[in-house]
């Protein structure tokens, strides 16, 4: 029985699954022996896309789509030019194998696995790697991202940096910098939910007749303020070419002496610690990006650049977000193994479920308990006695006398 599983796929990235297979004793099954084929259908079209382990490596390719070994297991692997042309919201999908038997004409197929494929859309509508720069509908030249390294000498992330297969430049509109203003542009919603390893910011086409003026600050969606800079000189920058424009980057990637003040045209300075000064007392800002690294930050990034003092003005012609985010991979999700031993050992158990009891519980009339007390009365009836008799006095006894 196949089992369903399903996963996503992040539009413009590389992408990778590894499958299992087992048979129903637990065994890795040799998947030489035969054919692996990967099929998903997009709810966007009625063509099914379909990759077999016996196809060979796409031009310009190390790997096969889908290679599959003797131990059982399967990867399937698409590069970022692949699914950058992926346009359906969510896909249907198949893997099966199919061994070789003896008997050509006897067919066996197993499902392994299927499901539902969810594609995560770029928020942006181009794509740049290595060095070079085209749009997805029409191939014409755009810089809103930049994935993996770019030269262009007019953007700092590509003069300033070399960007990594993790980087994506997340690039803004310019700001007018007037005096005692919020002055500030935003990027596009960022919604790549991977953890943030590292970020970096670039300022591009500054021109202000007095730079030191300048206070840099970036808001996250999430997390406090980063005071990037705060009324510091800009030895190399010369105010006095009206055609002068600078590029730099904040970067821990600079030397760790090298603050803005030092920092030369299309280079990298360090963020220099100033939450200290006190006009800064009284907010939370942070002297890093550290506060922000580990975690998942999407939504919208603002760079403020605020004019402290009302001499001048300026503008920069752009900046970029610099994210490097940590490579998870894809395959780091459950592996699921297509062994289904289903055990079918009904216990029936013939306890009933009603048990009558006839409690019948008598109700007594109380008996009333009739106390007599008997009163016995006696009254004794005396018979009055008529007299007492009178005491007889005794007679005197004769004295007899004899006489001589």
């Amino acid at each position: 029985m196949a089992v369903t599983h399903n996963f996503t796929i992040e539009q413009g990235s590389d992408f990778a699954i590894q499958f299992i297979f087992q048979d129903v004793n637990g065994n890795n099954v040799d998947l030489t022996q035969g054919v692996v084929a990967f099929r998903f259908q997009g709810n966007d079209s009625t063509t099914v896309q379909s990759f077999l382990s016996t196809d060979a490596a796409p031009a310009g390719l190390p790997n096969r789509y889908v290679t599959a070994n003797n131990a059982g297991q399967i990867d399937i692997q698409f590069p970022a030019q692949f699914t950058k042309d992926l346009t359906f919201a969510t896909a249907t999908y198949e893997l099966d194998f199919q061994p070789e038997l003896d008997n050509q004409t006897q067919v066996s197929n197993t499902i392994i696995s299927k499901g539902t494929i969810g594609l995560i859309a770029k928020a942006f509508n181009t794509f740049v790697a290595g060095g070079s720069t085209e749009s997805e509908e029409d191939g014409s030249a755009s810089d809103n991202i930049i994935t993996g390294s770019s030269v262009d000498g007019d953007q700092c992330a590509s003069s300033c940096l070399i960007l990594d297969s993790d980087s994506i430049v997340y690039r803004a509109s310019g700001i007018p910098i007037l005096d005692n203003q919020d002055n500030y542009s935003a990027t596009e919603f960022i919604d790549n939910l991977r953890p943030i390893q590292k970020i970096e910011v670039g300022i591009n086409g500054l021109k202000h007749n007095s730079p030191q003026d300048l206070t840099f600050l970036l808001d996250p969606p999430t997390g406090n303020t980063v005071l990037l800079s705060s009324n510091s000189k800009i030895s190399n920058y010369d105010e006095t070419n009206t055609a002068n424009k600078f590029n730099f980057v904040f970067t821990d990637r600079a030397p760790a002496t090298q603050f803005i003040q030092d920092v030369p045209n299309n280079g990298m300075c360090q963020i220099q610690d100033k939450t200290s000064i006190t006009k800064y007392s009284s907010h939370t800002l942070e002297p890093s990006f550290n506060h922000l690294y580990g975690v998942t930050n999407t939504g919208v990034y603002k760079l403020y650049i605020n004019d402290n003092d009302p001499i001048g003005t300026g503008i920069i012609d752009n900046w970029e977000l610099i994210i490097t985010y940590s490579g998870i991979p894809i395959s780091a999700t459950p592996t699921p193994t297509a062994t289904v031993t289903p055990t079918l050992t009904p216990t029936i158990s013939l306890t009933p479920s009603v048990t009558p009891t006839n409690t019948i519980t008598p109700t007594l009339t109380p008996t009333p308990t009739i106390s007599v007390t008997p009163t016995i009365s006696v009254t004794p009836t005396l018979t009055p006695t008529s007299g007492l008799a009178p005491t007889p006095t005794p007679e005197p006894t004769p004295t007899t006398s004899e006489c001589p």
